[in-house]
């Protein structure tokens, strides 16, 4: 169960670094493709999911039986967390948003 925690709040933390660190403002691609990827935490987590589940499985850590299998698994487990996690807080702390029914 550690090992997942460590692996969501990593590839949480990567996705969090490339879509808004300041410092990476003038390498981050604004148009194309790229552009979009950078600007979603749920595309970029996705990404940032396989290649950390393939860095684990470098460094001897199999979360997974299968290896791609496990790695489209964790990608996508990545993916959400990373995009709740992003949804969630701000720079400000929690973010909730009540709605108005009417």
């Amino acid at each position: 169960m550690d090992k997942i925690l460590v692996f969501i709040l990593s590839c949480a933390g990567i996705t969090q670094i490339l879509c808004y660190a300041s410092i990476l403002n003038a390498f981050r691609p604004t148009k194309g493709i790229f552009g979009e990827l950078f600007r979603c935490s749920m595309c970029t987590g996705f990404h940032i999911g396989y290649l950390m589940y393939m860095a684990f499985w470098y460094a001897g850590v199999h979360l997974f039986p299968h290896f791609y299998i496990g790695a489209f698994v964790y990608a996508s487990i990545s993916s959400f967390c990373s995009y709740i996690l992003d949804k969630s807080f701000s720079d400000e702390g929690i973010v909730i948003i009540l709605k108005n029914k009417g």
